[in-house]
């Protein structure tokens, strides 16, 4: 990058700045953090469809399911057990997750990974990034840019389950005063596994851009429109043993979800050793539908409605059956901005970030059984909205050191602010409130990499970031049930070290490393969902995550390669006191001792070979193992969720040799044994139950509910390149 940047009048301007950017942003291979990166052509090889959690499911550390078993709709990944409201997203450096929830939906943007120039995850806190704290890890994506070439791409594919997908790419190449475009439309849809879990998604990604001598400008957009029939409820496994595709959620639910993202980049080289790049962006995201059914039960009254009692003749009902709608309206809008200061020995990137955020959240009633009178259609039952607001500023340096030494220090500031404001309806009391909350934090991260020979390296990092809690954290709902103070909700913190060994040889490359996370007043998930589908949280006071990573390939000869990715671990939470509910319906506390946190396998294991008996033919097969895991916090055997091992497969032909086009044929084979598993669950609703035997002794049990993984998939698809 140095020599590139002292040369910039004989090198592609975009492409040094582009390199510059991406490194204030990202990590470079020196940079001491855990990382595995994915480019363009890697990319594009494993690439079939599924969304990004499927996709990096083969990388380290990474555990990743679906609601509706394809990997398209609703999927979710973990990076060392922790969810992806503490795995910091970004696009081009725009954050992805959403700020007042920090979770992160990759079935609105599905397709993007035909986009994608480049992924890079860094695991465990990384370096400093815009948004969301990274408090498990970091996935950083950038954007195809368009080219100096035109081409045009086409993309079809059709699989089991009723899967397809259709994605057209179009690169206009140079036009006059250096000007380019970059476009692509998909559409992807399935069935689902499961009974009424279909998804039809449409996406789009566009960047324009013009070059001058010293500068880039550039406009890019992308967005979708998701419409998904839910699956988000697991079931019993009596249920799975006789009906594996059940779904609980059969009476309509479903929703829609729009999201646009529009950012303008500007990148300007002020000589050969200084540049800055600035970044303004606007999101706009809508939930039309978001449909629910409720049956009449007795902690589903009207009164949960909002609603007075139903009264026809002499008989007055208190409940009914109702399809409600959670509806949401966000805007979402920020700049961010870097200084760059390169030499041969010395570098230091700058940059400060800032965001404000707003959401309505409202519910309405559009169906239900019995009316009560003055209930119209569309009967709003609650209308509230939250402010979130955030400012970050970072210093990254780093120093090389006589030959082999280079020392690298990041620190960021960051400050999170949140607004709740919440309007009276009617048939309603005057709603609950929440105190304006603000959280300061300083994040500082110190490593030092050493170059031990040409091929051979090693990296040691210690650092600690902190997050504020979400909104559900303090509610547990769409909306504040009692009045709420910031201090009912810590903010959680993790110390993290990372020892790490990378060799990097023209048959073997390899990493290795030692992870060590502590988390102070963690948020854990209790394993419990609310009624749409979020998981219900509690502060505790600490835990501890830690083990080793290796990945790599092998190349044995020049027709067959070795991959590799593995994590063995430990995850402990040492005190934990889980509620349950007895028989007179009091809250009776149970204490455990090291327990392992929910959904939080502690090996996960990726074997993997590829065959390359042709020159237009390679064929992958990979064994994924992952250990057991439990759907609550008590390690108790009743809450466990079955290790297993799943076996993929995947051809590649290149037909151009044979037809003379750019044609490629691709076949992939998930769980091709058929494997019966589970990939993940919760616990069923009100099923925390303590009874005392005839000698007194306190029996704690729960009902887990379970999420299928899916039986053998294939998915074809034939590429065509002009």
């Amino acid at each position: 990058m140095v020599a590139a940047m002292a040369s910039y009048a004989q090198t592609d301007t975009s492409k040094v700045l582009e390199t510059v950017f991406t490194t204030g942003i990202r990590a470079k291979t020196n940079t001491p953090v855990t990382q595995y990166n994915l480019g363009a052509n890697q990319l594009k090889q494993v690439y079939y469809g599924a969304d990004l959690p499927t996709l990096l499911q083969t990388t380290p550390a990474v555990h990743a399911y679906s609601d509706n078993g394809t990997g398209i709709g609703y999927s979710y990944f973990r990076i060392r057990g922790i969810d992806q409201s503490r795995i910091n997203v970004t696009i081009n450096g725009v954050p992805m997750n959403d700020p007042e929830n920090q979770g992160t939906f990759f079935n609105n943007i599905a397709d993007l990974t035909s986009s994608a120039q480049s992924v890079q995850v860094q695991r465990g806190v990384g370096t400093s990034g815009n948004g969301t704290a990274a408090l498990g890890g970091a996935v950083a994506i950038l954007t195809r840019k368009p080219t100096d070439t035109a081409g045009a791409e086409l993309n079809l594919g059709i699989g089991s389950f009723g899967t397809s997908r259709i994605t057209a790419e179009v690169q206009t190449g140079a036009l006059n005063k250096g000007l380019a475009v970059y476009a692509r439309l998909s559409h992807l849809a399935t069935q689902g596994f499961r009974t009424h879990s279909g998804s039809s998604i449409a996406s789009y990604l566009m960047s324009v851009s013009k070059k001058s001598e010293r500068s880039v400008l550039q406009f890019n957009m992308w967005g979708g429109d998701a419409q998904s029939q839910l699956a988000y409820v697991g079931v019993t496994r009596e249920t799975l043993d006789t009906n594996r595709t059940y779904n609980p959620l059969v009476n309509g639910e479903r929703d829609r979800f729009r999201q646009h993202f529009f950012q303008l980049q500007y990148q300007y080289q002020l000589n050969n050793k200084s540049s800055i790049q600035t970044s303004a962006y606007l999101v706009k995201g809508t939930a039309p539908q978001f449909q629910v059914y409720f049956a009449a039960q007795p902690y589903f009254p009207y009164a949960f409605f909002n609603m007075p009692d139903a009264i026809l003749g002499n008989d007055t009902f208190t409940q009914t059956d109702a399809m409600v709608s959670y509806r949401l309206n966000q805007t979402f809008a920020g700049a961010f901005a870097t200084y760059a200061y390169v030499t041969p020995r010395f570098e230091l990137y700058t940059g400060v970030h800032a965001n404000t955020f707003t959401a309505d959240h409202f519910m309405e009633t559009q169906w239900m059984q019995i009316v009560p009178q003055g209930i119209g259609p569309n009967h709003r039952a609650y209308f509230n909205t939250g402010y979130k607001q955030e400012v970050s500023a970072f210093v990254k340096a780093s120093k090389t050191v006589g030959s082999k030494l280079n020392v690298f220090a990041d620190v960021q500031a960051r400050g999170a602010f949140f607004q709740y404001k919440a309007q009276q309806q009617v048939y309603t009391p005057p709603p609950f409130t929440a105190e304006n909350m603000e959280w300061v934090f300083l994040n500082p991260k110190v490593g030092v990499h050493y170059r031990i020979t040409q091929k051979a390296s090693a990296y040691a990092m210690l650092g600690q970031t902190s997050r504020e809690p979400t909104r559900f954290d303090y509610f547990q709902d769409d909306y504040a049930t009692s009045n709420t103070l910031q201090s009912a909700i810590k903010p959680e913190r993790v110390t993290n070290g990372e020892l790490g060994f990378r060799f990097v040889g023209s048959k073997l490359t390899m990493q290795a490393n030692l992870f060590y996370m502590y988390f102070s007043n963690p948020i854990i998930n209790t394993g419990a969902l609310n009624a749409f589908g979020y998981p219900i949280t509690t502060n505790i006071n600490q835990m501890v995550r830690n083990g080793i990573e290796i990945d790599g390939t092998w190349k044995l000869g020049q027709w067959i390669w070795l991959t590799h990715s593995s994590m063995l671990s430990q995850h402990t939470i040492n005190r934990l006191t889980q509620y349950y509910t007895d028989s007179a319906f009091a809250s009776v506390g149970v204490d455990y001792q090291n327990t392992t946190p929910s959904l939080s396998p502690q090996v996960i294991v990726n074997q993997g070979v590829r065959l390359l008996p042709l020159r237009y033919a390679f064929v992958d097969v990979n064994a994924r193992y992952v250990s057991k895991q439990f759907v609550d916090n008590s390690s108790q055997a009743i809450a466990a969720i079955d290790a297993y091992t799943v076996l993929d497969a995947r051809l590649n032909l290149d037909l151009a040799p044979f037809v003379g086009y750019k044609v490629r044929l691709s076949l992939q084979a998930t769980n091709l044994l058929n494997s019966a598993y589970t990939a993940w669950g919760n616990v069923a609703a009100a099923s925390n139950i303590a009874n005392y035997d005839a000698n007194g002794q306190l029996n704690a049990s729960i009902t887990p509910l379970y999420f299928v993984g899916p039986p053998r998939q294939l998915m074809l698809t034939l590429q065509w390149q002009l």
